[in-house]
């Protein structure tokens, strides 16, 4: 089985993923609306999504997103909830006070801006398209990451702070999207992991 999502390999969306559909293959894809597409179409089987953080409120075009799966056939199975722990992450031998630019997705710097502005002051935010692509492509020693701690193994990081979250209770919703089949097949046999 192939679960879609949007973002790059170790995105949060990629460990929803992974732990709603334990022994799933997982593959990015560059928006919502692809991941979505890509379920319909059988390149995957579903699709996660998220859609709302407790901290921070809907994700945006995520609804849209979603819509759009239903309209095209896909069954929205239960909402799969998920604890999101941020860390900073940069390039190797880059210390904290170093940092001048934070990157990573706009959830992300919103759910650790409190955070960011205590112990990064004079640093600015900058935007990505999502966590683990903001630390694929960090790119300057004075530049880091807010992404999963897992994504500092894959992409050779290093972690700079652990547990950055605003919230200690922070998670995030997303929606679990299935081909018919898929859920059909899954009601009959159980075999999907709730």
């Amino acid at each position: 089985m192939t679960v879609a999502y949007q973002g790059w390999p170790g995105a949060y969306s990629d460990a929803a993923a992974r732990a709603r559909f334990h022994d799933a293959d997982t593959r990015g894809f560059p928006t919502f609306e692809a991941a979505v597409g890509a379920a319909a179409s059988g390149e995957a089987q579903a699709a996660v999504i998220p859609v709302r953080n407790s901290t921070t409120g809907g994700v945006a075009g995520s609804s849209e997103a979603v819509a759009l799966g239903v309209a095209l056939g896909l069954v929205r199975g239960p909402d799969y909830v998920m604890p999101v722990r941020h860390a900073l992450l940069a390039r190797p031998g880059v210390a904290l006070g170093d940092v001048r630019v934070v990157r990573s997705h706009p959830q992300a710097l919103a759910q650790t801006a409190r955070w960011i502005a205590r112990r990064l002051p004079d640093a600015r935010a900058e935007p990505a398209e999502d966590t683990a692509g903001a630390a694929r492509d960090l790119d300057a020693p004075d530049v880091a990451a807010v992404a999963h701690a897992s994504a500092a193994a894959r992409y050779g990081l290093a972690i700079l702070a652990n547990g950055i979250e605003d919230e200690p209770d922070n998670a995030t919703t997303f929606a679990v999207l299935v081909a018919d089949g898929v859920s059909r097949k899954a009601e009959a046999d159980s075999d999907l992991p709730t």
